[in-house]
């Protein structure tokens, strides 16, 4: 079992097709499919399940991928301590990410081995309520989170926007053939909504709040919810969801109908100082290339 057989795998399951997955390695379907295929002979028993609209982690799947992610992430800190170690005079700085973050641009670009202007990064996985703590206790140098109406307001600390965002419902093919355009939250009653039970974002637990007195709300494991997806469409239900993180429910079936007010920043957050800003603004930067060359 290779490193790069695992990040196949994670991303054939990030965005559910195995064709998708490919380019990000510059290989072929194929290529992807064999690496696939040979993880769940190791593991010996499939690990994906088959359907119209792509390639969906099974309950095994699921346990793989989030022990994969694991694996992964301890060896691309490892590369990146090595490394430290044989470069005194780089510096390296920690920043606290959510698991399900972790496969983002962030791990990809920053690290996986590589060097930002000579500055290495551990990620360290906590829960996304203890990131405003840790940053202030300096357990981490930078947290990577929304901040919905500067709703963690500190004079020690300092924000900078990394790109704004906003909520929104992901419908069934039932709901879609009404060909809806924005929706007021308020206006939203009679559905069915299932939501992540692991929230991290203030605005969407703003929003289930409001969304609890006409609708049927319905928390999901985060490592259950990819399993709901052929629920939802045979429900007609909804998933409440961040638009920008969308793109991985297209491959669903799923249709993103963006929630009007509900717009929200997401930051990178640290103690103020010189040092640290510089080194966020980096950080950023690299982002928006990544986003342009995409």
């Amino acid at each position: 079992m290779i490193i790069e057989q695992l990040q196949m795998f994670i991303e054939a399951a990030n965005k559910n097709n195995l064709t998708h997955a490919a380019p990000l390695f510059n290989t072929t379907r194929d290529r992807v499919r064999n690496h696939i295929i040979h993880l769940e002979k190791e593991v010996g028993f499939p690990l994906f399940v088959k359907t119209p609209n792509g390639s969906y982690l099974n309950k095994d799947g699921e346990i793989m991928y989030h022990a994969f992610q694991k694996m992964i992430m301890e060896y691309e800190n490892a590369i990146s301590a090595i490394k430290n170690n044989h470069s005194p005079d780089n510096k390296k700085y920690k920043i606290a990410i959510t698991p399900k973050l972790y496969n983002s641009y962030y791990h990809v670009e920053i690290n996986n081995g590589k060097v930002l202007d000579n500055i290495f990064f551990d990620y360290v996985c906590i829960n996304y309520d203890e990131f405003y703590n840790a940053v202030i206790r300096e357990n981490v140098d930078f947290a990577l989170m929304y901040n919905s109406n500067n709703l963690y307001k500190n004079k020690s600390l300092e924000y900078l926007p990394i790109y704004k965002d906003k909520l929104c419902l992901m419908i069934s093919e039932k709901l879609a053939q009404n060909k809806l355009n924005e929706l007021a939250i308020n206006d939203i009653s009679g559905l069915v909504i299932y939501y992540e039970e692991q929230l991290e974002s203030p605005r969407i637990k703003q929003a289930i709040k409001k969304l609890k007195n006409n609708n049927t709300l319905i928390p999901i494991a985060g490592d259950d919810y990819e399993h709901s997806y052929n629920r939802i469409n045979e429900e007609g239900a909804c998933f409440l969801w961040h638009y920008i993180n969308s793109e991985r429910k297209y491959q669903s079936g799923l249709t993103p109908i963006p929630i009007s007010n509900t717009d929200e920043t997401y930051c990178i957050v640290f103690k103020a100082t010189e040092e640290k800003r510089q080194v966020a603004e980096k950080i950023i930067g690299r982002y928006r290339n990544n986003q342009i060359e995409d």
